[in-house]
């Protein structure tokens, strides 16, 4: 499998932030725009569905705290074009390629996840988990999982303790490519174009995304 992940974003001065401060932004569980993906009254109900399974574990379960957890959301595909009309303002944005594996090694303490779709909430999975006596990290587990008609997006997520509404500072060298969107403006184009001339992003490779010529789908031209 690649090393590379994308981040598709909208041309707007908080997405160029990325490059400007060089931070990458944690999500709270609370802000996700799909609400089955962490509702608190699913996820109660789960949790107390998982400690009638695993009675061994129910007073750690009931001190799990969700409330500080961040997460860094990503594909590994770039050549989805529903991801680009729902991530990239119809296509008038771009998208970021990070380099993983420099991602993973930056972010000691960020588990890395490659999420797994399903149309039932985890319950029966992470109670085995419980009963082989793997308990650390269960609360993350439930991150782990999505409903199964968001499988289009193959997500893979980068998931941190305390970074719930975060930034959190990287290396230019950890971002390996930019892609504008079939739709971005050229002036769009020419001012991040501006900000990747710097010496800090002279790696970075840069393409134009167009349709196929003769499937719909998207190819990917280098411009530098």
């Amino acid at each position: 499998m690649s090393s590379s992940i994308f981040k598709y974003k909208k041309f707007e001065d908080k997405s160029l932030s990325i490059f400007k401060e060089l931070k990458i932004w944690f999500a709270g569980v609370d802000s996700f725009n799909d609400p089955f993906d962490f509702d608190s009254k699913l996820l109660k109900a789960s949790l107390e569905q998982v400690k009638n399974i695993c009675e061994n574990y129910s007073s750690e379960i009931s001190l799990l705290d969700f409330s500080q957890i961040g997460v860094f959301s990503t594909s590994r595909t770039r050549k989805n074009q529903l991801m680009w009309s729902h991530y990239a303002d119809e296509h008038r944005g771009f998208c970021i390629g990070f380099d993983r594996l420099k991602l993973e090694g930056h972010l000691k303490d960020v588990t890395s996840v490659d999420v797994r779709y399903q149309s039932t909430y985890p319950i029966s999975e992470i109670s085995k988990k419980l009963e082989a006596g793997a308990a650390e990290n269960i609360d993350l587990e439930f991150l782990k999982y999505k409903y199964s008609y968001w499988r289009y997006e193959r997500e893979w997520r980068l998931i941190g303790r305390n970074l719930g509404g975060k930034g959190v500072e990287i290396d230019g060298k950890m971002i390996r490519s930019v892609a504008f969107g079939l739709r971005m403006k050229e002036e769009d184009k020419s001012r991040l174009r501006e900000i990747l001339s710097s010496s800090e992003f002279s790696h970075v490779q840069i393409y134009q995304s167009e349709c196929n010529d003769d499937k719909f789908g998207l190819k990917f031209t280098r411009l530098n």
